[in-house]
């Protein structure tokens, strides 16, 4: 099996083995199984659609939207962190119109000009966390040239690029236990941070901070020494 599965699948065992509490109705710990003249389609159709070139190799993909997770934990003092995942199909993400960002330019009360929409609409996600609606996507930017798009990190109507690969957006994703907010610790954070109703230094400085207190005492089995060794830009960026 190819190596992301197996990551996928390790991960899937530690959170079992943890002290967290997970969503069992939110959680589908079984990979797809597309027939490969089906996922073979895929191939001219995105290639007519965005001008993207994508490998047979890479269709391995697909079979990975087929799994979520979503955990949960609650300590003494009744904070309350969260993270899992959930995916878009990648033939939706990858080729259908998008409009998951209305809902969050109108909570914000941000009009884009139509320069934005134009970008936003090349914009559509492949991945967030399976708990409610953060408004936190990772995305594809579909433009033309080889798979994966470059992947950019959505958060309520602002956007940061990850120079991350897919297989490695993946890797990091685990490698944070999936927490909300995780790819904070993954991008350039912009000098003038936005402040908007739904997103801000303070909400953001909150999410890093939590993640660095709690993921080493619900997995002690798990190296969080990036995550840690990030956080002084982190609260250099956002204090």
């Amino acid at each position: 099996m190819d190596e992301i599965f197996n990551i996928f699948n390790s991960f899937f065992n530690n959170l079992a083995s943890s002290k967290v509490d997970i969503q069992e109705s939110w959680t589908n710990t079984s990979f797809l199984s597309l027939p490969e003249r089906l996922l073979k389609r895929n191939i001219p159709l995105l290639y007519d659609k965005w001008k993207i070139n994508m490998k047979e190799v890479e269709l391995k993909y697909f079979n990975i939207s087929g799994i979520s997770t979503c955990w949960s934990y609650t300590n003494e003092e009744n904070q309350f962190i969260y993270g899992g995942f959930h995916f878009n199909g990648f033939g939706e993400a990858l080729i259908q119109d998008s409009d998951f960002w209305d809902l969050s330019n109108s909570i914000n009360e941000h009009q884009p000009d139509n320069k934005e929409l134009e970008f936003l609409k090349k914009l559509n996600w492949f991945e967030k966390q399976s708990w409610g609606d953060d408004g936190r996507y990772g995305c594809f930017l579909r433009e033309a040239g080889d798979f994966p798009p470059q992947i950019y990190f959505y958060d309520n109507s602002v956007y940061y690029p990850i120079n991350l690969s897919l297989e490695e957006y993946f890797k990091a994703m685990i490698a944070s236990c999936a927490i909300r907010g995780w790819q904070y610790f993954y991008i350039d954070i912009p000098d003038h941070f936005p402040s908007l109703i739904r997103v801000n230094k303070e909400i953001v400085l909150k999410d890093v901070e939590l993640a660095v207190e709690f993921l080493p005492k619900l997995f002690p089995d798990r190296d969080f020494s990036y995550h840690i060794g990030k956080l002084d830009y982190l609260r250099s960026k956002l204090k």
